[in-house]
């Protein structure tokens, strides 16, 4: 979808995130199982080469860095604020 999204419509560059992966039942591991990266189960390099793709982790710093900064003005929607006190 995002590799269609991004051939379709030049002007706008869409980006696959993420989220980390949670418990599955049928794995009944005694392991930790939650909030497992994508990175764990594949090659995100190999993923990269079709369609842009980041981990949800990877994007939240990206955006606390770079949207919630306090000398960025430029956010002011209530999903960023909300994200930025809550971080």
């Amino acid at each position: 979808m995002v590799k269609f999204l991004n051939d379709e419509n030049g002007d706008t560059q869409w980006v696959l995130v993420l989220p980390p992966w949670s418990e599955n039942f049928h794995w009944q591991s005694e392991i930790e199982q939650t909030k497992i990266a994508w990175s764990h189960f594949f090659d995100l390099e190999s993923l990269r080469r079709h369609v842009p793709v980041i981990e949800l982790t990877d994007w939240i710093k990206f955006f606390i860095g770079n949207v919630c900064h306090p000398n960025n003005n430029t956010v002011s929607t209530h999903i960023a604020s909300s994200l930025c006190t809550r971080m």
